[in-house]
Protein backbone atom coordinates (compact mmCIF):
# COMPACT_ATOMS: atom_id res chain seq x y z
CA UNK A 1 0.00 0.00 0.00
CA UNK A 2 2.85 2.46 1.24
CA UNK A 3 4.70 1.90 -2.46
CA UNK A 4 1.32 2.74 -4.16
CA UNK A 5 1.03 5.92 -2.56
CA UNK A 6 4.57 6.70 -3.04
CA UNK A 7 3.90 6.19 -6.53
CA UNK A 8 0.56 7.99 -6.69
CA UNK A 9 2.92 10.93 -5.01
CA UNK A 10 5.59 11.13 -7.49
CA UNK A 11 3.15 11.04 -10.11
CA UNK A 12 1.62 14.14 -8.73
CA UNK A 13 4.47 15.56 -8.48
CA UNK A 14 5.87 14.85 -12.25
CA UNK A 15 2.51 15.97 -13.35
CA UNK A 16 2.84 19.56 -11.44
CA UNK A 17 6.67 19.24 -12.49
CA UNK A 18 5.41 18.80 -16.42
CA UNK A 19 2.65 21.97 -15.66
CA UNK A 20 5.40 24.39 -14.75
CA UNK A 21 7.28 24.03 -17.56
CA UNK A 22 5.02 24.22 -19.99
CA UNK A 23 4.37 27.67 -18.20
CA UNK A 24 7.56 28.38 -18.14
CA UNK A 25 8.31 27.57 -21.66
CA UNK A 26 6.74 31.21 -22.91
CA UNK A 27 8.96 32.55 -20.37
CA UNK A 28 12.20 31.60 -22.38
CA UNK A 29 13.04 34.79 -24.22
CA UNK A 30 16.03 35.21 -23.46
CA UNK A 31 14.53 38.05 -21.18
CA UNK A 32 16.82 38.49 -17.58
CA UNK A 33 14.83 39.34 -14.68
CA UNK A 34 16.07 39.06 -11.08
CA UNK A 35 12.91 37.71 -9.94
CA UNK A 36 12.69 37.80 -5.50
CA UNK A 37 9.36 36.01 -3.70
CA UNK A 38 8.43 37.38 -0.25
CA UNK A 39 5.55 35.96 1.69
CA UNK A 40 3.92 38.38 4.00
CA UNK A 41 4.59 38.48 7.50
CA UNK A 42 2.55 36.32 10.15
CA UNK A 43 -0.99 37.28 10.27
CA UNK A 44 -3.65 36.72 13.31
CA UNK A 45 -6.44 33.69 12.06
CA UNK A 46 -9.40 35.76 11.60
CA UNK A 47 -10.14 39.42 11.03
CA UNK A 48 -12.71 41.14 12.89
CA UNK A 49 -14.92 41.20 9.45
CA UNK A 50 -14.46 37.46 9.19
CA UNK A 51 -13.26 37.73 5.79
CA UNK A 52 -9.71 36.50 4.66
CA UNK A 53 -8.88 39.14 2.68
CA UNK A 54 -8.95 41.44 5.60
CA UNK A 55 -6.48 40.07 8.35
CA UNK A 56 -4.12 41.96 9.95
CA UNK A 57 -0.71 41.61 10.98
CA UNK A 58 0.13 39.89 14.37
CA UNK A 59 2.91 42.21 16.53
CA UNK A 60 5.47 39.90 16.08
CA UNK A 61 4.23 39.65 12.18
CA UNK A 62 5.20 43.80 12.36
CA UNK A 63 8.42 42.88 14.16
CA UNK A 64 9.57 40.60 11.64
CA UNK A 65 8.34 42.84 8.85
CA UNK A 66 10.90 45.57 10.15
CA UNK A 67 13.69 43.04 10.43
CA UNK A 68 13.14 41.86 6.81
CA UNK A 69 13.16 45.37 5.41
CA UNK A 70 16.29 45.76 7.18
CA UNK A 71 17.19 42.49 5.19
CA UNK A 72 16.32 43.52 2.39
CA UNK A 73 18.01 47.14 2.71
CA UNK A 74 21.72 45.55 2.85
CA UNK A 75 20.26 42.84 -0.20
CA UNK A 76 18.64 44.53 -3.31
CA UNK A 77 18.40 47.43 -5.22
CA UNK A 78 16.34 50.45 -3.92
CA UNK A 79 15.68 50.26 -8.33
CA UNK A 80 13.58 47.44 -7.74
CA UNK A 81 10.06 47.12 -8.80
CA UNK A 82 7.84 45.95 -5.94
CA UNK A 83 3.89 44.04 -6.76
CA UNK A 84 2.22 43.32 -3.91
CA UNK A 85 -1.16 41.21 -3.59
CA UNK A 86 -3.72 44.29 -2.27
CA UNK A 87 -4.83 41.56 0.97
CA UNK A 88 -4.28 43.83 3.88
CA UNK A 89 -1.87 41.80 5.27
CA UNK A 90 0.49 42.07 2.46
CA UNK A 91 -0.15 45.52 2.03
CA UNK A 92 0.49 46.37 5.97
CA UNK A 93 4.25 44.14 5.25
CA UNK A 94 4.96 45.84 2.20
CA UNK A 95 4.42 49.17 4.40
CA UNK A 96 6.73 48.39 6.92
CA UNK A 97 9.10 46.50 5.12
CA UNK A 98 9.38 50.21 3.07
CA UNK A 99 10.10 51.89 6.78
CA UNK A 100 13.21 50.48 6.79
CA UNK A 101 14.01 49.84 2.82
CA UNK A 102 12.86 52.48 0.36
CA UNK A 103 11.99 51.30 -3.15
CA UNK A 104 11.28 53.18 -6.18
CA UNK A 105 7.54 51.86 -6.25
CA UNK A 106 5.12 49.53 -5.25
CA UNK A 107 2.04 48.63 -7.51
CA UNK A 108 -0.95 46.46 -5.41
CA UNK A 109 -2.61 44.44 -7.43
CA UNK A 110 -5.71 41.84 -6.92
CA UNK A 111 -4.57 38.69 -9.09
CA UNK A 112 -1.31 38.37 -6.47
CA UNK A 113 -4.52 37.17 -3.84
CA UNK A 114 -3.69 33.96 -3.30
CA UNK A 115 -2.31 33.12 -6.48
CA UNK A 116 -0.81 29.74 -7.06
CA UNK A 117 2.23 29.08 -9.28
CA UNK A 118 0.85 28.85 -12.13
CA UNK A 119 -1.10 32.07 -11.41
CA UNK A 120 2.47 34.04 -10.39
CA UNK A 121 4.29 32.53 -13.45
CA UNK A 122 2.14 34.07 -15.83
CA UNK A 123 2.32 37.62 -13.69
CA UNK A 124 5.84 37.83 -14.11
CA UNK A 125 5.62 36.66 -18.04
CA UNK A 126 3.48 39.92 -18.34
CA UNK A 127 5.72 41.88 -17.09
CA UNK A 128 7.94 44.56 -19.20
CA UNK A 129 11.69 43.61 -19.17
CA UNK A 130 12.77 45.69 -16.04
CA UNK A 131 15.55 45.07 -13.46
CA UNK A 132 14.82 43.65 -10.49
CA UNK A 133 11.26 42.52 -9.27
CA UNK A 134 9.68 41.84 -5.55
CA UNK A 135 6.51 40.50 -5.02
CA UNK A 136 4.45 39.94 -1.75
CA UNK A 137 1.96 37.31 -2.16
CA UNK A 138 0.81 34.46 -0.05
CA UNK A 139 1.61 30.67 1.02
CA UNK A 140 -0.70 29.26 -1.50
CA UNK A 141 2.05 30.32 -4.43
CA UNK A 142 4.97 31.45 -2.60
Amino acid sequence: MNAILAQLSLLKVKSTIEKCLKIIAPLQKKRKMKLHLLRHSDTENFSSTGIDFDRNLLPEGKERAIKTGIYLNDKLSRKIAVYCSSSNRTRESAAIIQTQFEYRNIEMKDELYHANLSQLLNFVNQLEDQGPVLIIGHNDGI
